[in-house]
């Protein structure tokens, strides 16, 4: 069987943020104002700040001890967004809405959520693949 975890972005399901153009505008119109919560020294951590430099926004990231404290972080209100895993945010379904589903193929977990490239097009950005991570250096292999 193969499972697949791939990264979300998730704000309360309250907020005003819709989507994630709308938290991309938002981002612009405050800039170091709005702060997402991510677990520190993570794949989520290295995700968030390639994403948000990307995207030229100025967005504070707070990397936590822990996927539970970063979403505590977000039901809280201590920050406007997380940066998680889409299957560990499970439990926060019915509290929290997903902006995108960083994967290829949209989760069954989060319907209402775009994938990473969906939300990403109209910004002209083309998220990195694995291949192209490599290419780049960005996730390359320990030489022995």
């Amino acid at each position: 069987m193969d499972v697949q975890d791939p990264r979300v972005f998730l704000v309360k399901a309250d907020s005003a943020i819709d989507s994630f153009a709308t938290f991309v505008a938002r981002a612009k119109a405050q800039p170091g104002q709005l702060v997402v919560s991510v677990t520190a020294a993570s794949a989520q951590e290295l995700f968030a700040k390639w994403l948000f430099n990307a995207l030229g926004l100025d967005v504070i990231v707070v990397g936590c001890k822990g996927g539970a404290e970063a979403a505590t972080a977000l039901l809280s209100d201590v920050v406007v967004g997380n940066i998680g895993d889409d299957f560990g945010r499970m439990s926060m379904r019915s509290l929290a809405k997903a902006l995108f589903v960083g994967a290829q193929e949209k989760s069954p977990r989060w319907p209402e959520a775009p994938t990473l490239a969906a939300a990403l097009a109209p910004f002209g950005i083309t998220p990195p693949t694995a291949t192209s991570c490599r290419a780049t250096g960005f996730m390359s292999s320990p030489r022995r």
